[in-house]
């Protein structure tokens, strides 16, 4: 028990430093304009715009309407 306890307060403690540390992360990088959370955030927004859908290159193999 004498050593166990102060393992699993090491664990525990860490555990919360990680935490933390990747919040704070998360929050500076999610509310500063040129972070990557909030690249990523406009990235994602704007993939739903009718422009934004990626359409497949054509290929020789497919007949088109007029073609046939």
């Amino acid at each position: 028990m004498a050593i166990g306890l102060p393992a699993i307060t090491l664990v525990v403690s860490g555990s919360v430093i990680l935490i933390g540390n990747t919040l704070h992360w998360v929050e500076y990088e999610g509310t500063c304009e040129g972070g990557m959370v909030a690249e990523y955030v406009g990235l994602f927004k704007n993939s739903f715009d009718d422009d934004a859908i990626p359409v497949p290159p054509a290929s020789d193999d497919v007949l088109l309407k007029d073609e046939i």
